[in-house]
C-alpha cells in the first residue's frame, strides 16, 4: 500500500490555517516532518507524510491550559 501524503494546501486546510502559516512552520522547524521533492531551489514541492502529520498532531495534544 502506498504511503499517503498531504501537500501544503491540504495540510493548511486540515489544520484550519493558511498555507503561509504552514510555510512559516516549515521554515521554523516547528511543524510536521516533510519531504522536499523536485528541484529544492526552485519549484520543488513539499509533501507531508500522513503518518508524520498524525504523530505531530498527537504530540500537540494538551491536558490543561495552565
Amino acid at each position: 500500500m502506498a504511503e499517503q501524503h498531504l501537500d501544503t494546501a491540504q495540510l493548511a486546510e486540515r489544520e484550519n490555517i493558511t498555507p503561509y502559516t504552514v510555510r512559516k512552520w516549515r521554515m521554523a522547524g516547528c511543524g510536521p516532518r516533510f519531504i522536499r521533492t523536485g528541484n529544492t531551489r526552485k519549484k520543488g514541492r513539499c509533501l507531508y507524510p500522513l503518518v508524520d502529520v498524525l504523530a505531530w498532531e498527537e504530540s500537540r495534544k494538551a491536558r490543561s491550559t495552565s
